[in-house]
């Protein structure tokens, strides 16, 4: 392994006449950020997330190196959990740049279903209504991952198949916007894609991911959707930028 570059007095992201100009780290004040690495609790018992589950399914932390929630699906049609954030904090906006991504993994038969992971705008029900405004990873009952960003009720950019998904193997899905128009697409950390619009959404969104089962007769349509961690973050807009 290299040997590590050190500094030992710190680096910073700030003016050098900021209040945190001398603090021997990046300042969080020029950053919006949540990750979740499902480490310590429930969305049952933390009042972080809004948790919506029917019939044969559950939403849980279970037991997984690194810390896992799994949304398991029952074999009955339409049955699905969401985890949505309690408010919608985020916004795409010019100038800013924006992250997000996930890390999943789904059993068998979660290959049969369908689930999401991104942004938009707060709902219970994300397989049945689409967000009207959002950007965000989705599978439809197939093997691929796509792609799309909506804004004012259609869809205004897509790429469909930008990944296949494998049962019982962990993917990373991230997202870089550069505050212009480019929304970057990187699958286990590699750049794949680019989708470009200057019509992206521009109201609040909040971080949401889904599940649910696509039959009721096929036995191969219950399974998990695992998730090792999620993130989003956006560079802040701060009086002293």
């Amino acid at each position: 392994m290299a040997t590590p570059v050190r500094y030992p007095s710190g680096v910073t992201n700030v003016k050098p006449s900021d209040a945190c100009a001398n603090l021997p780290m990046p300042s969080r004040t020029r950053l919006q950020l949540h990750f979740d690495d499902f480490m310590a609790h429930s969305y049952t018992t933390w009042h972080q997330y809004i948790g919506t589950t029917l019939a044969g399914v559950t939403a849980d932390i279970v037991d997984g190196a690194g810390g896992v929630m799994q949304l398991a699906i029952a074999a009955v049609t339409d049955d699905y959990a969401t985890l949505t954030q309690m408010e919608e904090s985020w916004t795409f906006e010019a100038g800013k740049r924006m992250w997000m991504g996930i890390r999943y993994a789904v059993s068998a038969g979660e290959t049969s279903n369908k689930f999401g992971f991104g942004l938009g705008t707060l709902g219970t029900d994300y397989v049945n209504v689409t967000p009207a405004e959002g950007v965000f990873f989705r599978n439809d009952n197939d093997t691929n991952l796509d792609i799309t960003i909506n804004t004012g009720g259609a869809t205004i950019a897509e790429a469909l198949a930008i990944d296949t998904v494998v049962a019982a193997a962990w993917s990373t899905a991230e997202i870089e916007f550069d505050g212009v128009s480019a929304f970057k697409y990187f699958i286990d950390g590699v750049h794949v894609g680019t989708l470009t619009t200057t019509s992206f959404p521009t109201t609040e969104l909040t971080m949401f991911v889904y599940a649910e089962a696509a039959a009721a007769t096929a036995s191969s349509s219950a399974g998990n959707f695992d998730i090792d961690w999620v993130y989003v973050a956006k560079e802040r807009t701060v009086p002293n930028d």
